[in-house]
């Protein structure tokens, strides 16, 4: 019986009516076309064809469920004696079976379910809610690739369920008839997607306006597997009162391809429209968030995930909410960027580049992982993929007590080459510290000189910090000028006045972070700011001899040069540490000169100190200026000891000779200048030992004596070179 006779007989008996008396089930009977052009027999009520028989150039009633069977290929074709709309109950695609064709039919499904366990290719459907069918759902293990969906409200309330993976060809409208009274949601569930190839107007009519004043309360859109955009997300409203929220639930994503997230700024009312994320969110887009203010709001929770996968110049978007992000993993191609004041509260995956330009980036993490440790807030960043400080932005991130597990702290920045620091605590004290670098030397105060790594690190506490640290600073060949000595430099620091100086010592060469790259180490620091890398250089002044000796009329310095070029005059500094010195004297020297000349300087130390050091900073007439070594006098006489150590500095051993009479001394020691012990020895009067220091590194040593290392007393101190 065909649907002609069907409509007949409903007529012989409810004259009243146009519906069918009888709704039934229409189960296909093989692979075949429907449309205007058939295949004969192609569906029949009964399974197994034992019932009534319909041909393919038949067509169901609203009331009716359709059922492709498994392994069918059902194709739909033009339709002209419905006009291109089906309209039918719920419709069901079976495992391995195949609804396909037809992008210019409408499918208009009356009832609550569309099941699709094989696939759906290119149909349009429209879900109608009626006043018995309210809760739509798309299901099923298979997969649909529809051509267009639209949803039908009028005067209802329709939730919508996306339970089966699909793709849709065009633009997503949830909700394209609003009406006063129309409200309803969608779900996405888990491990389902949803791909839209163009965009997703949330809250819109099929026009993409946006409905003022509640005539559309559509509420929720909740995502518990996958919703994939092409094209933009768009989430405005006009509404006065009632809120759109779209919720990416934990273990869920929403990812657009290349489009962006859009409010609806502009918009009237007074609802608020808020997209929360609590699972994952994917951009493609050079600006994600677009058209956001305190009515259109995009958050990121805790334990989120905002992945960002687009080109070079993408933004890490401050438009999120507070500007907090929880978890970033930078991927993709090309360097990103910050567009505003950014707080990562968890971690951040270094897959490129991120330029800060004149903003700030905060890891506000407090973290207790060492240096290789997995609670690092940075992660698998290296010489391509580093934290720029291209603009007047820093880098925040916490440094941890060394009691708690993580004292090493690597700050992963750059200004045009990777130069990375690493800041070591040793101590119980814990705080934030700002971080950034910048190409030069600043503030200037190395005149024009040209021994130095061209590079300006800053690092200062947030916060008061009452602990000592220690700096490793690295950086790159290029980074050095030209008469930069890699074999004797230091850390400087800028003391407000100047820059400081250290002992020199030899560059590490690493390659601690996928690079070769050169090393230095600082410590005890309990001043921060401005640092740089500043040596010896290559003196103009040709020095073949510099020494310094005790006498009855206080310390007798000499020294010699082979050549002078442009000698202005040598400034003498005397220290009672090794570290600071201060100015003493002056002597002038030769201007330009091709013949050796001696000179001397007699100096009478007021401290009791029993060791003094001494060295000469040689400046020329253009204001550039260099450091010669420096040189050690043994006080004459000490309260404390008369115990004899040489050569100082030392290259490979050192001489300790213990006088056979004064203070008994049982044991000696020696500590580096960070109080770490490097040699121990039982010793007796009269004992001339010969220490070993080959295995030291460039430094200050400090000699100690006494009965047990409880009872000890400063005997000297040397350098090593």
């Amino acid at each position: 019986m065909n649907t002609a006779y069907r409509y007949l007989l409903s007529l012989l008996f409810l004259p009243i009516t146009i519906l069918p008396l009888f709704s039934a089930t229409w189960y296909s009977q093989g692979s075949g076309v429907w449309g205007d052009t058939g295949t004969p027999g192609l569906w029949n009520t009964a399974p197994n064809g034992s019932g009534m028989p319909f041909d393919g150039t038949d067509f169901p009633s609203a009331g009716d469920d359709v059922v492709i069977q498994s392994t069918h290929q059902v194709e739909l074709t033009d339709f002209s004696a419905v006009g291109n709309i089906l309209d039918l109950q719920n419709l069901t695609v079976e495992q391995d079976a195949v609804l396909f064709g037809g992008a210019a039919i409408m499918i208009n499904v009356h009832g609550s379910v569309v099941t699709v366990n094989g696939a759906i290719n290119y149909p349009s459907l429209q879900l109608l809610a009626t006043a018995t069918a309210q809760f739509n759902t798309l299901k099923g293990v298979g997969s649909a690739n529809i051509e267009n969906v639209s949803f039908e409200q009028s005067l209802q309330t329709n939730n919508i369920s996306i339970d089966l993976n699909t793709f849709l060809n065009t633009d997503l409208y949830p909700f394209n008839d609003p009406t006063a009274s129309s409200v309803g949601s969608w779900t996405i569930e888990k491990n389902k997607t949803l791909e839209v190839l163009g965009s997703v107007f949330l809250d819109a009519d099929a026009g993409g306006a946006y409905v003022a004043n509640n005539f559309d309360t559509f509420t929720s859109f909740d995502v518990l597997g996958s919703l994939k955009v092409n094209g933009d997300l768009h989430f405005g409203n006009n509404n006065n009162t009632n809120p759109l929220i779209v919720q990416i639930m934990t273990g869920a994503t929403l990812e657009l391809l290349s489009g962006a997230v859009i409010g609806g700024s502009g918009l009237s009312g007074a609802g608020v429209s808020v997209v929360d994320v609590q699972g994952t969110f994917i951009s493609g887009a050079n600006d994600p968030l677009q058209g956001l203010n305190s009515r259109f709001v995009f958050r990121m929770n805790t334990n989120s995930l905002g992945r960002f996968n687009g080109g070079a110049g993408q933004l890490l978007d401050a438009d999120v909410a507070a500007g907090i992000y929880y978890d970033v993993e930078l991927a993709g191609t090309g360097p990103k960027q910050l567009s505003g004041n950014i707080e990562i509260q968890n971690e951040v995956d270094m897959g490129t580049m991120l330029e800060l330009g004149n903003f700030d980036l905060y890891l506000s993490k407090m973290f207790t992982g060492g240096f290789f440790g997995t609670d690092l807030p940075i992660n698998n960043f290296d010489a391509s993929t580093y934290i720029a400080t291209n603009g007047n932005g820093k880098l925040r991130m916490w440094i941890p007590a060394a009691g708690l597990g993580g004292s090493n702290v690597t700050f992963p920045i750059g200004r045009s080459t990777f130069t990375p620091f690493t800041a070591t605590n040793s101590f119980a004290g814990s705080g934030y510290f700002d971080a950034w670098v910048e190409n030069g030397v600043s503030p200037s105060g190395l005149g024009t000189n040209t021994d130095f790594v061209d590079k300006t690190w800053h690092f200062e506490p947030v916060a008061a910090f009452g602990n000592t640290l220690s700096l490793q600073i690295f950086w790159n060949g290029v980074d050095e000028q030209s008469n930069f000595d890699r074999s004797a430099c230091w850390i400087s620091r800028f003391d407000g006045t100047g820059w400081d100086y250290n002992f020199p010592a030899s560059a590490s060469n690493l390659n601690v972070f996928g690079a070769s790259q050169y090393a230095i180490l600082r410590s005890n620091l309990s001043n921060f700011g401005a640092f740089t890398i500043a040596s010896d250089g290559i003196l103009p002044v040709e020095l073949v001899d510099f020494r310094a000796e005790a006498t009855t009329s206080g310390h007798h310095l000499q020294w010699q040069t082979a050549s002078e070029l442009n000698n202005s005059h040598f400034e003498v500094q005397h220290s009672t540490d090794g570290l600071r010195f201060e100015r003493i004297g002056e002597v002038a020297g030769q201007g330009t000169s091709e013949e050796s000349t001696n000179y001397e300087w007699y100096y009478q130390p007021t401290s009791r100190a029993i060791q003094h050091y001494y060295r000469l900073r040689q400046i020329d007439y253009d204001g550039q200026f260099s450091f010669s070594n420096i040189v050690v006098v043994q006080a004459l006489s000490s309260s404390q000891s008369s115990v004899q150590i040489y050569p100082n500095p030392v290259m490979d051993h050192v001489k300790i000779l213990i006088p056979s009479e004064g203070r008994v001394i049982d044991q000696m020691f020696i500590f580096s200048i960070d109080g770490r012990r490097v040699w121990q020895q039982a010793v007796a009067s009269g004992d001339q030992i010969d220490v070993s220091c080959s295995y030291l590194d460039a430094g200050v040593y400090l000699v100690y004596g006494g009965k047990n290392e409880q009872q000890l007393m400063l005997l000297g101190q040397f350098i090593k070179d």
